[in-house]
């Protein structure tokens, strides 16, 4: 019968050894004791230590796991035993160049010591001891005989990743880069078990190499191949505007210049977040986004547009750890436009019928000084201006109280882009009142109580709602 063991750092095994299959590789099962009750042997008592040997020794409860606790003890005896295999990381591997600060990253290290738990096999049955209680189960595991599994493992897996490798590098020579890449990634995937170890190679006969320092360095140069550059390096935009996507255009080319198709690329925004957050380059290279709305005043802002590798390479598949690290690592082909953001320019227009001049400055004033408060600039002529702002506004006599006069003013503003016409904003005032010896100062205090509102309350909604 053949037994593999499959674990994990926080892998529970389960029935899996109890069932038999194919392969030349036998389990041997040379209990040296094998009963029930009475003193419980040394072995369970004392574990004992063998230096040939990896030893896993494990208990199962009969009362808590009544039904499966001799598959609970096998599997956590040959958990422990997985776990006491020791993982060196040797110096000419590729783990050993993701070295950082003299220490490796814990997930490296979980990672190497679950693919190196993998398809353990030979491992031998020591001794089972039980009672009415108790269910213990002795596994041990030749340190020999892992290594010359492992070996053989490693050579296989060096021959079937160096087959991948040699068409990785006859389509980069080709110009076919994205396919390369990702066929440079399938050539490390035969060895990542492996990845602790100097997996020494040969290529083409005669060139030496060690097998995942070259791959990395492969993925790192192939990303060379890639260029990403933007239609403009600056663009100007206004406060509350839209950037199209004629204006965020990008162009992914290869060493030779020539546009390269269906590559994947990822966008990201200065100041948050960007729609669409990501493009596939198209026949012509081109690939885009926009900006909906400059939601954000700040003067200097940035879109940036980075080639999505692990996108290009592994699509859809979650990538492990070692993957992560190596698209941290290769090259960051990317490109970015910056945008000069500035206030737009506002004309007041104000038509107060038969109000005086007076009122009439009263409004405009107003307004234009709260908005130049707000950041905003102040056209002098329409053509000049990239947003029209209309007062109209209406006063009506509304008799006298207590010997005084009293006047009631509604004002109405609309705010359209000057070249489309569109309507950004809109509000109103309505029944203003106004109280003086005469209608004139009745209509003279209504306006400036409009004008204390337009400062205060319409001008900073208007603001607040043009800017986000």
């Amino acid at each position: 019968m053949n037994y593999k063991l499959i674990v994990g750092v926080s892998i529970v095994l389960g029935g899996m050894f109890g069932q038999c299959s194919s392969g030349k590789n036998a389990v041997k099962y040379t209990p040296v004791e094998s009963n029930q009750g009475g003193v419980k042997p040394k072995w369970v008592t004392n574990r004992p230590t063998d230096p040939a040997y990896y030893i896993g020794i494990a208990v199962a409860s009969k009362t808590t796991t009544p039904t499966t606790y001799a598959t609970v003890a096998q599997g956590n005896a040959l958990n422990e035993l997985a776990s006491s295999i020791e993982v060196r990381v040797k110096s000419n591997s590729m783990l050993f160049s993701f070295e950082e600060q003299n220490a490796y990253r814990d997930e490296f290290k979980e990672f190497v010591q679950v693919k190196t738990n993998q398809d353990i096999e030979n491992y031998e049955l020591v001794a089972t001891w039980e009672n009415d209680y108790e269910y213990w189960v002795y596994y041990r595991l030749s340190k020999e005989q892992f290594e010359k599994d492992k070996n053989a493992k490693i050579s296989k897996a060096i021959d079937m990743s160096v087959s991948v490798l040699a068409q990785a590098e006859q389509e980069f020579s080709q110009g076919q880069y994205r396919m390369a890449m990702i066929h440079y990634f399938d050539a490390l995937k035969p060895v990542k078990p492996y990845l602790g170890e100097s997996l020494k190679a040969t290529l083409n006969g005669s060139k030496e190499v060690y097998l995942g320092n070259y791959l990395f360095t492969q993925m790192a140069q192939g990303t060379r191949a890639f260029n990403i550059s933007s239609s403009s390096s600056k663009i100007i935009g206004k406060w509350g505007g839209m950037v199209r996507n004629d204006e965020l255009t990008f162009l992914v080319q290869d060493l030779e210049g020539k546009p390269i198709s269906q590559i994947p690329v990822k966008f990201a925004y200065s100041e948050g977040i960007i729609r669409p957050r990501e493009g596939v380059s198209s026949s012509s290279g081109k690939v885009f986004t926009e900006i909906k709305k400059l939601g954000n005043t700040n003067s200097l802002q940035e879109v940036k547009a980075e080639i999505d590798f692990q996108e290009m390479i592994l699509g859809n598949v979650r990538p492990d750890e070692i993957d992560k690290i190596i698209f941290e690592r290769i090259s960051n082909v990317s490109s970015k436009i910056n945008i000069e953001v500035v206030a737009p320019r506002l004309l007041v227009q104000v038509n107060t019928g038969n109000a005086s001049k007076q009122s009439k400055e009263v409004l405009k004033t107003g307004f234009e000084s709260a908005s130049g408060n707000q950041g905003f600039l102040i056209a002098d002529v329409k053509k000049n201006a990239d947003l029209l702002v209309s007062m109209e506004s209406i006063s009506r006599n509304a008799g006298e109280s207590y010997g005084l006069k009293n006047v009631l003013l509604n004002v109405s503003l609309k705010i359209v882009e000057s070249e489309s016409g569109k309507m950004v904003y809109q509000d109103q005032i309505s029944n203003l009142k106004g109280v003086g010896n005469s209608v004139s100062e009745a209509t003279a205090q209504a306006y400036e109580k409009a004008k204390e509102q337009i400062e205060k309350k319409i001008v900073p909604r208007f603001y607040r709602k043009y800017i986000h």
